[in-house]
């Protein structure tokens, strides 16, 4: 079956021939096209060629020919873009029997987060003087490109009014880069009310992605 017009005749016995006449469309084409002219990717990183697409019109798509202009600084690895090192290259390839192409800066690997990387501060104390429990609101920061997930925290107590007191606990943070997020957390019981000047915190470990 192809797009055109055709004439349909049906007769009946005893009854009066009947013509009919209908057309023949051929059925929408997806329109695939990248979706920006140009992105940046990291060195390290591994993206499907599919995550970059537009699909309009319907849900097929074929992608063939696909080619970069600089191997060395993006290559492309079955339906994989792969960045390798510092540079700019085009990536072109026919998508949905159209030629299409999009530029790729290809940044820099992110650093590997260190401990300096999470700042934390006390951001509030909470001391019940009846049952003596203490809990203190910590305020994390992550300065690092990469995700915090974990973090050995260290916190000292003491400023010459009692004995100094330590805890140390892996936290869970999940704390994406460049974000704050504050959590509450009981310490120990306290024979007295501690003010932030006796607190001090010392971020000793991370675990990050």
């Amino acid at each position: 079956m192809k797009a055109g017009s055709a004439k349909i005749t049906l007769s009946y016995p005893k009854a009066t021939a009947c013509k009919l006449t209908g057309k023949v469309t051929s059925p929408s084409k997806t329109v695939a096209t990248f979706r920006a002219s140009k992105t940046t990717l990291r060195v390290g990183s591994k993206i499907t060629m599919r995550s970059l697409i537009n699909l309009k019109g319907g849900t097929s798509l074929t992608i063939k020919n696909a080619k970069s202009s600089k191997p060395s600084v993006l290559a492309i690895s079955g339906n994989y873009l792969v960045p390798k090192k510092k540079g700019t290259a085009t990536v072109i390839a026919k998508l949905n029997g159209v030629n299409r192409k999009i530029t790729i800066t290809v940044s820099a690997p992110a650093t590997k987060p260190t401990a300096k990387n999470l700042k934390i501060s006390v951001a509030g104390i909470k001391y019940g003087p009846n049952d003596m429990k203490t809990y203190y609101t910590l305020k994390f920061t992550n300065t690092s490109a990469k995700t915090i997930t974990k973090a050995k925290v260290q916190i000292t107590t003491g400023s010459g009014i009692y004995d100094q007191m330590y805890w140390t606990k892996t936290l869970t943070l999940n704390l994406k880069p460049g974000k704050t997020m504050t959590k509450t957390y009981f310490i120990q019981n306290m024979v007295q009310a501690p003010e932030k000047s006796d607190i001090s915190i010392k971020c000793l470990k991370l675990n990050w992605k």
